[in-house]
């Protein structure tokens, strides 16, 4: 049974940590944190060493949630006020 895949979010605070472990780990070390995020992140081992190389740990993207603004027509205006009014 295959296991869901993480979430963008959570593969983002979990590279910050790997990231920070990367920086004070040995050669050897490394490759076993390589070998992890490849297994964890479901990552290519050439994908994953270059994240883990750069220079500052990888930023979560920023969500941006647009929403529009509800408009009602001249019809559903009159129906509402109508309502309002015999509800007191």
């Amino acid at each position: 049974m295959e296991a869901e895949p993480m979430a963008r979010r959570s593969k983002h605070e979990y590279l910050r940590v790997m990231w920070q472990r990367d920086q004070r780990a040995s050669r050897r070390e490394r490759s076993a944190l390589l070998d992890e995020v490849t297994r964890v992140c479901r990552y290519h081992r050439q994908y994953a060493s270059g994240l883990l190389s750069r220079p500052t740990p990888p930023k979560p993207p920023v969500r941006r949630v647009t929403r529009r603004r509800p408009t009602y027509g001249a019809a559903v205006i009159r129906l509402l006020a109508q309502v309002w009014e015999a509800s007191g």
